[in-house]
């Protein structure tokens, strides 16, 4: 982060399995014309958020993994700092049911075409900005804690159904009842499930526009590398 050589040049920026202090965020924001920042198990917590906050408001970032740290909530001052990104991976950060409703406050601008929430608490009104989302293609919800009174079925309230191509619910548990909500997408190409949600889903005369279907393995598409 010291290699002011680089502070005009570096576009891609991976860090993973080492903790960084408010500052060295801070240092980050020095490179000018990073495009890909990925910083997997860092320790970071939601007052990091106002640096990284800071760097994409330049407008130039374009991808930014926050894989395995400790985000839970959000700062009102970063209410829509996901707005202008295309490829976000939150999974494991302990967000709090609300948070991704926050995340995204302009979903018709918006520009993002892959979203990772997995493993983290979500809530009705998360699913249903989350199908809002006009450009996203790749959207995976492994393991997510549904809260309150959200249902896999408020991801159809808006037009994600017309655009989703690749989908991932593994560690989920799918009733009868949910693959009525997977009927709905029209354009999936692509659906990783758990073994017993594809059993629940040939055990159903429901018909779902989609052939690939991915029961043992996750699908990656990601431009970083895990």
């Amino acid at each position: 982060l010291n290699e002011q050589q680089f502070y005009d040049t570096l576009r891609t920026l991976k860090i993973k399995g080492t903790p960084l202090t408010h500052l060295e965020i801070e240092k980050i924001l020095n490179f000018s014309r990073l495009e890909n920042l990925k910083l997997h198990t860092c320790n970071l917590d939601s007052s990091h958020l106002l640096n990284l906050n800071k760097l994409i408001s330049k407008k130039i970032l374009r991808r930014l993994i926050l894989t395995n740290n400790k985000i839970k909530n959000i700062p009102i001052t970063c209410k829509g700092m996901f707005n202008d990104l295309e490829h976000i991976v939150l999974d494991r950060c302990g967000l709090y049911a609300g948070s991704v409703s926050l995340f995204f406050n302009d979903t018709k601008s918006n520009k993002i075409s892959f979203l990772d929430l997995s493993h983290n608490s979500l809530n009705r009104a998360d699913l249903i900005v989350v199908s809002g989302l006009i450009k996203l293609q790749v959207l995976k919800l492994n393991g997510i804690n549904l809260q309150e009174d959200a249902r896999l079925n408020n991801l159809t309230t808006h037009g994600l159904t017309k655009h989703l191509k690749f989908l991932e619910i593994k560690e989920l548990t799918i009733s009868a009842k949910d693959i009525l909500f997977l009927s709905k997408f029209k354009a999936l190409e692509k659906i990783s499930l758990s073994e017993s949600s594809f059993e629940c889903l040939k055990n159903t005369k429901v018909r779902i526009c989609c052939s690939n279907f991915d029961v043992d393995s996750v699908y990656e598409l990601e431009m970083l590398s895990k």
